[in-house]
């Protein structure tokens, strides 16, 4: 009787390794990275950050920026084609970078497609920019 529960247990764990593997294993990935406004070529050394989304089991993403500016509040954003579309963006969430310029921001969105960057809050109003400065930009290497 004890060889079947430890069997019964074995085959449960397996079971709960399996589901974990493959609800982490929808998961996407996009890179931003600071961009030369002149040539859009990254800038090596440059501030950078990875997202990570999913769609199923539950819609949400979580994003990591690192070499930023220090207490700088970020907005990581949905841009939309063309310059001058209102609303320009989905704001997917914002936070501030650390002592150490890191930022972490997640949350639970669905549905963007295309480019993502990562801004400071001070250059939107609302979900329209009030200022160009994409020298303190992240960009996305791949477009969603």
């Amino acid at each position: 009787m004890k060889g079947w529960i430890t069997t019964i247990m074995v085959v449960m764990c397996l079971a709960l390794m399996v589901g974990a593997v493959s609800a982490a294993g929808n998961a996407n990935f996009v890179t931003l990275v600071a961009k030369d406004p002149v040539t859009w070529e990254p800038i090596e050394g440059g501030a950078w950050g990875r997202m990570m989304f999913k769609e199923v089991p539950k819609p949400m993403f979580v994003f990591n920026g690192k070499g930023l500016l220090p207490g700088q509040d970020y907005s990581l954003i949905n841009y939309f084609d063309p310059w001058g579309s209102v609303p320009q963006c989905a704001i997917l969430g914002t936070g501030v970078a650390n002592d150490e310029g890191c930022v972490n921001i997640k949350g639970k969105a669905a549905g963007f497609t295309g480019k993502i960057w990562l801004v400071p809050s001070k250059d939107l109003t609302g979900t329209q920019f009030n200022a160009w400065n994409p020298t303190e930009y992240l960009f996305e290497t791949a477009l969603i």
